[in-house]
């Protein structure tokens, strides 16, 4: 679902969709597949509203946090990422470049298998996969 379906949850929840918010869901929605840092948001924000600044997009990042609209996605040694929050999935983080690839494969299933084994509930889930992607892995 694009992010700016989900501005109805902004509005539901009585938060106003002010223009600096308006630019951050349209920023975010053009590069969110990217798994972007706020400062791409905020460089990519500035293309639908001149004046916002970095500070207004991190205030606008935390409630879309709160909001559960967005997961983080924390990567050690650089700057949190941002994804639409959507089904469990793990991610692949290249060690080369930075890029983050999603990867579906056998997490719903292993979560499943935890909540059936164990009784525990499984309310969000966090994987990461690390080494290099293809491109870097060729260029090693």
């Amino acid at each position: 679902m694009p992010l700016v379906n989900r501005l109805k949850k902004l509005k539901d929840d009585k938060y106003q969709l002010t223009p600096q918010r308006q630019a951050v869901f349209q920023a975010l929605n053009d590069i969110i597949l990217e798994h972007p840092t706020a400062e791409d948001i905020y460089a990519r924000a500035k293309k639908y509203y001149s004046q916002i600044g970095l500070a207004t997009v991190y205030r606008t990042l935390e409630l879309l946090l709160e909001l559960q609209i967005l997961n983080p996605i924390l990567v050690p040694k650089g700057s949190t990422r941002y994804e639409a929050a959507h089904s469990r999935h793990a991610h692949f983080v290249c060690l080369g470049c930075g890029r983050i690839i999603d990867v579906d494969k056998h997490l719903n299933q292993y979560a499943n298998a935890v909540e059936q084994e164990a009784g525990f509930a499984v309310t969000s889930t966090s994987v990461q996969l690390f080494g290099y992607c293809a491109d870097c892995n060729h260029q090693q």
